[in-house]
């Protein structure tokens, strides 16, 4: 943590992934109100293996920053296994660079203390989760001119079929294992909604 504190900010895929992640939590706070649920269920800064995990369902948030087709970067064999999940599901968000200070990271975590409202608990949880990624009040003047523009929003359900690497396909001693998927044509039957997606999740 010191060293994050003391280092220029987050770097601009790191700020784009606290953006997706941030994203998704306003939004289930918004269509839940269950603000410490929610709060708790966001594991990505406390190293879960994905972002959001509740019981047996997860969902993990993958942010984008492209023009052409919609790469997305796995970062081991275990992110998508579902192996002892109920529910898995992946979250998308595409999003382009804007100037300007509409769509910034730092109002992004200003309208979630906005929700949050007074109640001091729940804004030092938020607070601790956002030093524990590396956001830190003295770097938000790095963010500022940073806006983004949501090029779209997917929620899809990893399934048996869905195309992705299990801790069960490796060969012993085969471990650590970075790829991507490309999100095409063949991924779109695996598409679901983000209402569906809460309802399985135990949300509603």
């Amino acid at each position: 943590l010191v060293e994050l504190e003391k280092s220029p900010g987050l770097s601009p895929e790191k700020q784009i992934g606290l953006f997706g992640e941030l994203f998704l939590l306003k939004k289930l706070l918004e269509e839940t109100g269950k603000i410490a649920e929610c709060l708790n269920i966001w594991v990505g800064p406390d190293t879960g293996i994905r972002d959001f995990e509740k019981n047996n369902n997860a969902i993990e948030v993958k942010t984008t920053k492209t023009h052409n087709h919609q790469k997305i970067h796995i970062n081991s064999e275990r992110q998508l296994d579902t192996t002892l999940l109920e529910n898995l599901f992946l979250f998308h968000l595409s999003l382009e660079n804007r100037n300007g200070n509409e769509n910034t990271l730092n109002k992004m975590v200003r309208d979630l203390f906005s929700i949050i409202g007074d109640n001091k608990l729940f804004g030092n949880v938020l607070n601790r989760k956002l030093i524990s990624v590396g956001y830190f009040k003295h770097h938000e003047s790095c963010y500022e001119n940073i806006s983004y523009f949501i090029r779209g929003e997917d929620f899809y359900t990893v399934s048996e079929k869905f195309p992705r690497i299990e801790e069960k396909d490796l060969m012993k001693g085969v471990g650590d294992v970075k790829y991507s998927i490309v999100l095409t044509a063949e991924t779109e039957i695996y598409k679901t909604s983000f209402s569906e997606t809460i309802y399985k999740f135990n949300l509603l």
